[in-house]
């Protein structure tokens, strides 16, 4: 069995996106008009692999109904709701994420 170690940081991202300029207007705007436009609906169907979909229960952006419709799109998903998160769980919740991800992975 291949062991799977998370080596995320908070600190390690933050001081990653600090060290970026912010983006211009123009980019977030061509941003949101692809999300707007793109329809991706039919994509999940296409994943022919073990998916493991996260979702933080206080994601304001990706809200877990979002996820639990996505998982219904993918054969043999697993969705987990992670209590206390929002839409970086890898972030905020590292322990919980590590551990959710190696299970899955074994």
């Amino acid at each position: 069995h291949t062991r799977f170690k998370c080596d995320w940081s908070s600190d390690v991202c933050s001081s990653d996106l600090d060290s970026q300029p912010a983006p211009t207007p123009a980019a977030l705007q061509t941003g949101l008009d692809i999300l707007r436009t793109v329809d991706l609906r039919a994509s999940p169907l296409a994943i022919g692999c073990p998916t493991l979909l996260l979702a933080g229960d206080r994601d304001r952006i990706v809200p877990p109904e979002g996820v639990r419709v996505l998982g219904a799109l993918i054969d043999g998903a697993r969705c987990q709701v992670i209590e206390g998160a929002a839409h970086a769980p890898f972030l905020s919740h590292q322990a919980l994420v590590e551990v959710s991800v190696t299970e899955f992975l074994h």
